[in-house]
């Protein structure tokens, strides 16, 4: 019974110490989506302009993080963890300054090998954007 109850407070203690809370700054400062579409979408930023293969992701990246990159019908969430509404966060992770915006189809994603999604290109939109393109709001239109 001892045994079991250390384990579940190890459990609670590692999972609060392993969560982090955000600042409404910090959430703020990341990329507006508008989900002009009538589906359901991934948003996955690209960092490697010009290469637009997709071999910087993967379908368990996008299924882990899920929260943070789907966006619903007709709908505006912001994505990512990292707060590229500030220029030198930009900088420093974008440095030619161009992002890409991969945007897929959840059911796609859900639905498909990773393999058939990349060998046949299944990317529904692809965007190339610049950190001016986001400068006054920090929003991105995806129609």
């Amino acid at each position: 019974m001892k045994f079991s109850k250390l384990i579940l407070v190890t459990f609670v203690g590692l999972s609060l110490i392993a969560s982090k809370c955000y600042k409404d700054e910090e959430i703020e400062n990341r990329i507006l989506i508008e989900n002009k579409l009538n589906k359901t979408i991934y948003v996955v930023p690209g960092y490697n302009y010009p290469d637009t293969t997709l071999g910087f992701t993967s379908k368990e990246s996008i299924l882990a993080n899920k929260t943070s990159l789907m966006v619903f019908p007709q709908s505006n969430k912001r994505i990512t963890n990292l707060s590229l509404c500030y220029k030198n966060e930009w900088n420093r992770l974008v440095p030619t300054d161009t992002l890409f915006l991969f945007v897929f189809d959840k059911k796609v994603v859900d639905n498909e090998s990773w393999e058939t999604i990349t060998n046949n290109y299944m990317v529904l939109k692809r965007y190339k954007i610049t950190f001016s393109d986001l400068a006054s709001d920090c929003k991105f239109t995806v129609q």
